[in-house]
């Protein structure tokens, strides 16, 4: 009887240590992408983020597009320079804000126009959180 017992405590230990290895949950918040004339072939999309524990973006997609990227836009000796990053650290509990002149996801190669209003899904890949989803609105 003993031994069951053993079993059965060491079964409950296991159980709540696998509980504690869930994937870590990401917040995103105000999700929109901006409007450009309909023969431009990219835009931008902004968001903010949070995570409950540390995290990293490492990468998205879009079915809009043929190539969304992790940007920083930031201004260097009076040049405002734009490139891409391998991936956007997100501290615990900490909002991270994807805007304009700052990091963004650049969406190239637009497969149609974008319109105003329109809703489009955004795949965002985090190292804990694996991969969610986003609707994100075409805004003017």
């Amino acid at each position: 009887m003993q031994l069951s017992g053993k079993w059965l405590s060491a079964a409950t230990l296991l159980f709540g240590l696998a509980s504690m290895s869930v994937h870590a949950d990401v917040q995103v918040e105000n999700a929109w992408m901006r409007l450009l004339p309909p023969t431009s072939k990219m835009t931008a999309a902004y968001m903010t983020l949070k995570s409950d524990r540390d995290d990293r973006l490492l990468g998205a997609s879009s079915e809009v597009a043929s190539v969304v990227e992790i940007h920083l836009s930031k201004m260097e000796d009076g040049i405002m320079s734009m490139r891409e990053v391998s991936c956007l650290e997100l501290p615990a509990q900490q909002a991270v804000e994807l805007k304009p002149q700052s990091y963004h996801l650049m969406v190239m190669g637009l497969k149609a126009p974008l319109a105003a209003g329109q809703k489009h899904t955004f795949v965002l890949q985090f190292e804990q959180a694996g991969n969610v989803e986003v609707s994100v609105p075409v805004k003017d």
